[in-house]
């Protein structure tokens, strides 16, 4: 299990929504996290690092992803209707 080449298990929305009322206001780090197919939809992300993330298939309608960073996320049919994305970095995402 040590293995370097070993891939990421998914995380869970139950997972995410704990990082955020852990974090009490302040933004969360899930850059490099594999979280497709997720359901995310409705969660405040604002300004959550979310650089190199895996999305694909994952539901953010209606999230507030306002000043986060997607810098080369993908998000490959993931559902982005109605998400707030003002001032959000999204420079290389793949979509």
């Amino acid at each position: 299990m040590g293995s370097a080449a070993m891939i990421k298990a998914e995380m869970t929305g139950a997972a995410v929504e704990v990082l955020i009322a852990k974090a009490d206001g302040q933004p969360i780090d899930l850059s490099d996290e594999a979280l497709a197919g997720v359901d995310l939809s409705g969660l405040n992300l604002k300004s959550a690092n979310l650089r190199i993330a895996r999305l694909d298939k994952t539901n953010l309608s209606g999230a507030d992803l306002t000043g986060a960073n997607l810098e080369q996320a993908w998000f490959i049919r993931a559902d982005l209707f109605g998400a707030k994305l003002v001032g959000a970095n999204m420079f290389g995402i793949t979509a």
